[in-house]
């Protein structure tokens, strides 16, 4: 019965680190990105007035307050940490239509813990959606 279970899955990282990217390798699944809570709470995808709303998730202790809210669907938990270094995002983020201000960033890389099993998570991935060449700098986390 467990592999009949639905799964939730919570794409964890910063912006531009490449979640949208893992989000399409996770096959048939329906994804509520930034964009979409943006435009749910906003009606706009492009206001970011209220990205604290939007991107509060970064925070461990939010994740859990969110986990219990899933405690009565019988589903599996499954959280993706796309683990990309913060000069990657940057650069990635430079790159994009829709920018997020790079102090914006410095903030959310501030308050982003990484997953743990203590949230409630049933499962946790960590992937590195980068390669050495766009690293090249040595830049932090």
């Amino acid at each position: 019965m467990e592999n009949n279970k639905p799964v939730f899955y919570m794409l964890v990282g910063l912006p531009a680190s490449g979640k949208s990217s893992e989000s399409d390798r996770l096959g048939d699944v329906i994804v509520r990105s930034s964009d979409y809570l943006r435009d749910k709470l906003c009606g706009d995808i492009n206001d970011m007035k209220n990205n604290g709303a939007v991107f509060t998730i970064l925070q461990s202790l939010v994740r859990v307050e969110f986990l219990d809210t899933l405690r009565l669907l019988n589903c599996k938990k499954v959280c993706v940490f796309v683990d990309t270094p913060f000069e990657v995002c940057v650069k990635r983020n430079e790159e994009r239509e829709r920018t997020v201000p790079k102090e914006a960033m410095e903030r959310m890389k501030r308050f982003l813990e990484p997953p743990t099993f203590a949230e409630g998570w049933d499962e946790i991935r960590v992937v590195k959606n980068w390669d050495e060449k766009e690293n090249s700098d040595g830049g932090d986390r």
